[in-house]
Order: C-alpha cells, then sequence, then structure tokens
C-alpha cells in the first residue's frame, strides 16, 4: 500500500550536455565518449525511480535537434520533470513541455523553507533574506558566491543530488543578500535616496 502522505524523491541537476563532447575534456568527466555519458547519467537519474521529482536547470543538450532530444528525454523514468531552460537549450522548450513542466524561474517550498530556481545565478532572489535558497546552474563549478546559493551543476557535484544534499550545501551558508538589511547587519552598497 502506497502512503499519499509521503513526498516523493526530489533530485536536481543542471547543465547535463548530454550531446556534448567537449564538456567531457572541458570538464574533465570521467567517461570515453557521449554514448556512455548519456548512459550513465541517465541510468543515475532513472536509479532514483518512477516516483521522483526530478529538476533540471537547463543545459540537459547543447547541439540536440527536436527528435534526438526527444530520443533522450523518452529515456527518463521520473513522472515528474521540471525543466528551466538554460543557454543551450532554450530554444527546445516546446519539445520539454512534452514532457513536464518548463519555466524560466521555478519557485517550489522543501522543508518548509522557499527555494527559487533559475539557470542562471543570482545576487538576490525572493525570501533569500529570510534563509531562501537558491539553486543555479551555468558556471559548472567555477563561481563560488556568497549567501545560501548552490551550483547544482553536474560538473561541480561529479553526480546529481538529491534536493536535501543541496538543500544542506546551500543552507550551511549565511543569509548574504547585497540590497538588503538582513546581511548579518551589513550591506555592501549604501543606499542613497534620490534628491
Amino acid at each position: 500500500m502506497t502512503n499519499s502522505l509521503v513526498k516523493p524523491n526530489r533530485i536536481i541537476s543542471s547543465d547535463l550536455h548530454l550531446d556534448h563532447k567537449g564538456v567531457m575534456v572541458h570538464s574533465k568527466r570521467p567517461f570515453t565518449d557521449v554514448k556512455e555519458m548519456q548512459t550513465s547519467i541517465i541510468n543515475e537519474i532513472n536509479g532514483y525511480g518512477y516516483d521522483t521529482e526530478c529538476y533540471l536547470l537547463g543545459d540537459f543538450v547543447v547541439n540536440a535537434k527536436p527528435k534526438p532530444l526527444e530520443a533522450l528525454l523518452e529515456k527518463l523514468l521520473p513522472k515528474y520533470l521540471f525543466w528551466v531552460p538554460g543557454n543551450h537549450d532554450r530554444r527546445l522548450s516546446a519539445v520539454f513541455e512534452r514532457y513536464g513542466v518548463v519555466s524560466p524561474l521555478m519557485e517550489i517550498k522543501h522543508r518548509e523553507r522557499h527555494v527559487m530556481m533559475c539557470h542562471y545565478p543570482m545576487a538576490e532572489w525572493l525570501h533569500g533574506d529570510k534563509g531562501g535558497i537558491h539553486f543555479h546552474g551555468h558556471t559548472h563549478g567555477h563561481y563560488q558566491a556568497q549567501g545560501k546559493i548552490l551550483d547544482v551543476c553536474w560538473d561541480a557535484h561529479g553526480r546529481v543530488l538529491t534536493m536535501d544534499e543541496a538543500f544542506d550545501l546551500a543552507d550551511a551558508k549565511p543569509i548574504y543578500q547585497p540590497c538588503h538589511s538582513k546581511n548579518n547587519g551589513a550591506n555592501l552598497v549604501p543606499f542613497k535616496p534620490r534628491a
């Protein structure tokens, strides 16, 4: 018997670049070819099971046309797919919409806290001054921001993260919002009202 009160697994990643040979070199991924990378990462995602909420924050593919993209999407097992388009795959949003929810910005609650997700890192996000979390991709682990923010890119962690893992990593950081007063009492840029 299934307990309808139990939330499904939640996983998150970005910048999988499943059709991009160059990412294996640039990001030193441990695969010999694109086919091995596709199989390994898709199996990793599918290993979380059917009742999984899967959040992918852009650049699932880089150069794919609709048909090859559909072939990859057909292999994904999770029944709840959430896509945030990235700079490389935003032109394919109509294809992603046939498989799940697509939005350039997503907000959910996790552990009763606000989580804002976008492909790109933000300086500030909704409820960030109250401990809200921000997940992003795009930077492949090369951008370390202050505040409760985390690059969830596959290359930053070498794997897909559970939402709990990502949340804990971001939540371990102090609140930091450059334009609001809840930065442990300090603002970077003093506010000057207009004359």
